[in-house]
């Protein structure tokens, strides 16, 4: 994300009317709102069923390299119960800092208390997410109308783990 000053260009662009709306995490929502901006909807409140963030790798990857796969999916385990103990805070609140770019560290709460909220350790796709983008998609794009969700999940590796108790 490109940034001026202390925050990104959507930011500014937003504060200075140059676009009318924009797609924002809750870190840069936050931002947003001190300048005067108005949330319109808070998805993660919202009784919609999406797929958030996701994993993606191609079939012959996850073939060829099932092991992999695996320990990516343990170290991503070990990353939300590292960012949801409250001991980690100080540290997570610097790698959002870090890596948002953000010049202030209080910029970076809005973030970590989302992504507290929300990371859990299930991993497993939700297919009606994915159909719901699916189906955002398609008004874009017509070609996303011949694809199904049910095609575009792998989630043999992220069902074992969770019936291990891993997930």
């Amino acid at each position: 994300m490109r940034v001026i000053g202390d925050q990104p260009v959507i930011v500014q662009a937003l504060a200075t009317g140059t676009v009318d709306g924009a797609f924002l995490s809750y870190t840069f929502g936050k931002m947003a709102e001190r300048q005067g901006g108005r949330i319109l909807a808070d998805v993660a409140k919202a009784d919609i069923p999406y797929q958030g963030t996701g994993i993606l790798a191609r079939r012959s990857f996850v073939e060829k390299s099932p092991e992999l796969v695996e320990k990516t999916l343990r170290a991503l385990i070990k990353a939300v119960v590292f960012i949801k103990e409250a001991e980690n805070k100080p540290a997570v609140m610097r790698s959002l800092a870090k890596w948002l770019r953000l010049l202030r560290l209080e910029d970076a709460e809005a973030g970590y208390a989302t992504i507290n909220a929300l990371y859990n350790r299930r991993l497993l796709p939700t297919q009606e997410g994915l159909r719901n983008a699916l189906g955002i998609l398609t008004n874009v794009d017509a070609k996303f109308a011949r694809l199904k969700a049910e095609d575009l999940v792998d989630d043999r590796i992220a069902s074992r783990l969770a019936r291990e108790g891993n997930l």
